[in-house]
C-alpha cells in the first residue's frame, strides 16, 4: 500500500464512522418524531372524544334549564 494511502487511512475511517452516527443520529429523530406526532394526534383525538360530551352535556343544561 502506497505510503500516503496509509497516512490518510485511519482519518477516512474515523471520517466513515462519524458519517454512520449522523446517519443513525437522523434516522432515531426521525423516528421520535414520528412518535410524538402520533402521540399528539391520539392526545387530539381522545380530547374530541371526551370532551365533546362534556360540552354538548353542559348546554343542554343551560338551555333546558
Amino acid at each position: 500500500m502506497c505510503h500516503s494511502v496509509e497516512m490518510y487511512l485511519p482519518r477516512i475511517a474515523c471520517d466513515a464512522v462519524e458519517h454512520r452516527l449522523a446517519q443513525a443520529d437522523f434516522a432515531a429523530a426521525g423516528r421520535e418524531r414520528a412518535v410524538v406526532d402520533a402521540g399528539l394526534g391520539l392526545l387530539a383525538r381522545l380530547g374530541k372524544l371526551f370532551l365533546r360530551p362534556v360540552g354538548v352535556a353542559i348546554r343542554k343544561q343551560v338551555t333546558d334549564g
